[in-house]
């Protein structure tokens, strides 16, 4: 029984770390488009 909900947690601590890490990803890729929007409206 403890060694279920271990390995539940460990999965859990793995999504918030892809979901961390998505959310990086978007955040980068938003501002790079910014970045390419404002070169092309100079």
């Amino acid at each position: 029984m403890g060694e279920g909900r271990k390995s539940g947690n460990v999965y859990f601590g793995r999504g918030e770390k892809i979901l961390r890490q998505r959310e990086r990803v978007k955040q980068s890729t938003i501002a790079q488009r910014r970045l390419q929007h404002r070169k092309q409206a100079a």
